[in-house]
């Protein structure tokens, strides 16, 4: 399998009896403590340069083995960190995984040929301090009779890269100029055809595109006080008198019959550990740990300006520290209770996070109901509630919010809320007729403003675990078979045997489905127990296979993948994606057609949309849902939720 590893997995030291009164868990974050414990043993082990950033610093996960002696035989694990050094001056990267109970870095080494995320703020800061000094810069504003305090440049990773920008070997990023404006969707006055490439390595303007003035937009953008509101509604409230019915100790939840664990991770925002169901007397594994990997979202328009943008999100950005602060009645229910992170910024510097997550339940609509019309005319039916855990992050003009939702039935549902600012163009088109064919690739939403026909994908990594580590996946398809009625058809199961054979796409017209089934355990009918992967929306991407954009997020080419565990194998366009070579990711995660039969299997599920951009999306976007479930298939004896009593309220 050809990936980068994180660390050297034979340089372990051996871990120590645990003391009774530890109150750490192996997977809880790190503390601020030890991430300031972590920048100093690698300061006195290594000599950084003063232009030395660290974009991620983070637990370093124990692999299962350990998480399993742990348990098993009462071990500790030694508290380690993962760091990402850079070093600006030399424009070298470097990992190190340091042992913070023994104090010592237990491996370091240059990562060669990549590039780091952008760095905040001192990349955006170095590229306002650019742009605005340029000569050709601040000529192309003048001619459009705009002053330097009128504009705001923001930042992207550069994306698609001329063969010129690769030959640089330098990290670049691209400003997108805006006028600022007195509201807060400076995104409805771009200054289109103005783009400016900085080499952030050299620390000079590399490229200056200016293709003429496009009129700016006028009353295109949105202050909230100014909207005519409607007639407001009676309150809606959600109270629960007695208290939530979750427990919280540390990092682990307990709820209704779920057991899990989660963190709050600084790429991939909220992770789920160690999901397990209390089924009587027996805590079933099902999903050892799951989070998002990873976001792609190109742009449809051929124009230069726009064929460059095409954002990977969780890598180039770190989606996770973009998580915005929610409140409890804006962003989550009443009943809700915010979860507090601790970061790290890139100069090492660890802050305190509050309101990076949340967690609250919520009504779940019908469990389940019969009507015995014919004989009893008795109901019996039940109302579900669910648990949910969110964070809401924001990526420039985009807001995404992530559900792990946890149901009743065993269900575990992940939704994805896609709100924020449509990403839009400028036009001299004011209305339909007066378009022209460089109009094309988007629709006009406002006089002067395209919006640009897009796609968002979505990778989740999912480290199945299903009654335990031995595991197997097959694909499930309904397939019409001949018969004199012509109304037959029958469930087709196909064994994925390796990693290639698992490379898998959605199909709406055979119902197709992926299971990951334990061969080990089987339910009292001598079924393998599993649990089913249910797509919901998806789609194919428009982007050609030539397209550098799709190669770099190979991981777009197919909608499920499946490999053989690999704690080092966790994003899904490669650990490294800015400014990334095509190929990585899962497509090497799985160039070497390992074996699925009876091993530890990760799946891997691309959820994708085409945004063809409506006047609706103007000025913010309507919540547009997404999402997808992990189903128990045979897992259970019966319904798991016969169980649940009725509503007190009906006694």
């Amino acid at each position: 399998m050809s990936h980068q590893h994180h660390s050297n997995t034979n340089n372990e030291t051996e871990d120590s009896p645990r003391e009774e009164n530890s109150s750490v868990h192996p997977l809880d974050p790190l503390t601020a403590t030890e991430i300031e414990m972590s920048l100093e043993i690698i300061r006195q082990e290594q000599s950084l340069s003063e232009a030395t950033f660290f974009p991620r610093i983070a637990l370093h996960e124990p692999s299962k083995r350990k998480l399993e002696n742990h348990l098993s035989q009462n071990t500790d694990i030694n508290r380690r960190a993962f760091v990402i050094v850079f070093d600006a001056e030399a424009n070298t990267t470097y990992e190190a995984v340091v042992d913070l109970t023994t104090e010592r870095i237990l491996n370091w080494r240059a990562v060669p040929d990549v590039f780091v995320q952008l760095l905040d703020p001192v990349d955006y800061e170095t590229l306002e301090e650019l742009v605005f000094a340029d000569p050709e810069v601040q000529e192309a504003l003048s001619r459009r009779g705009l002053e330097p305090d009128d504009v705001y440049f923001t930042g992207w990773a550069p994306g698609r890269l001329s063969e010129t920008e690769r030959a640089t070997g330098s990290r670049l990023i691209r400003g997108i100029p805006y006028v600022i404006g007195d509201d807060i969707n400076f995104y409805g006055r771009p200054i289109e055809g103005l783009q400016v490439t900085v080499d952030l390595t050299r620390n000079e303007v590399l490229d200056v595109v200016d293709s003429g003035n496009i009129p700016i937009a006028g009353e295109a953008g949105f202050a909230a006080d100014e909207v005519d509101l409607r007639d407001s509604q009676p309150p809606l409230e959600i109270i629960e008198p007695e208290g939530s019915s979750y427990e919280i100790e540390g990092n682990e939840i307990t709820w209704d019959n779920w057991k899990f664990r989660y963190s709050i991770d600084p790429r991939t925002g909220i992770v789920l550990h160690q999901v397990d169901y209390q089924d009587g007397d027996t805590l079933r594994p099902i999903l050892h740990r799951g989070s998002l990997s990873e976001i792609f979202v190109p742009y449809g328009d051929p124009d230069p300006n726009w064929s460059v943008r095409s954002a990977l999100d969780v890598g180039e950005y770190s989606l996770g520290r973009l998580t915005y602060q929610m409140e409890v009645g804006r962003d989550v229910p009443e009943n809700a209770l915010l979860l507090d992170a601790t970061f790290a910024d890139d100069l090492g510097e660890p802050y305190l996070w509050e309101g990076a997550g949340a967690i609250y339940e919520r009504q779940g609509g019908l469990l389940w109901s019969h009507f015995d019309f014919e004989l009893t005319e008795q109901v019996e039916a039940r109302r579900g509630r669910e648990l949910v855990l969110r964070f809401i992050t924001t990526i420039g003009n985009y807001d995404y919010a992530v559900n792990w939702v946890f149901q009743q039935d065993g269900t575990l549902k992940t939704e994805v809320d896609l709100t924020g600012i449509v990403l839009a163009k400028g036009t001299r088109a004011t209305d339909v007729d007066s378009l022209t064919a460089s109009d094309d690739y988007g629709s006009l939403i406002a006089p002067n403003l395209i919006g640009v026909n897009h796609q968002h994908f979505f990778n989740f990594r999912l480290d199945l675990d299903v009654d335990g580590k031995m595991n197997m996946p097959m694909e499930m398809s309904a397939v019409p078979v001949t018969s004199d009625l012509g109304n037959a058809f029958v469930m087709e199961e196909r064994m994925l045997e390796s990693e290639l054979n698992a490379v898998r796409d959605v199909d709406v017209t055979s119902s197709r489905m992926w299971m990951i089934h334990s061969t080990e355990q089987e339910n009292y009918l001598g079924e393998p127990t599993a649990y089913m992967l249910m797509p919901g929306e998806n789609a194919f991407s428009q982007l050609s296979e030539e397209a550098e954009g799709r190669a770099v997020a190979g991981f777009t080419n197919h909608h499920v993948w499946m490999t053989q565990y690999d704690q080092d194998e966790l994003y899904g366009a490669g650990d490294y994606p800015n400014q990334g070579r095509p190929q990585q990711g899962l497509p090497s995660y799985v160039e070497n057609d390992e074996s699925l039969m009876g091993e530890d299997v990760v799946l891997w599920y691309t959820m994708g949309t085409t945004h063809m951009v409506r006047t609706e999306d103007w000025p913010i976007m309507p919540v547009h849902e997404m999402s997808f479930k992990l189903k128990p298939w045979n897992f259970f004896d019966r319904n798991p939720a016969l169980d649940i009593p009725p509503n007190p309220s009906l006694e």
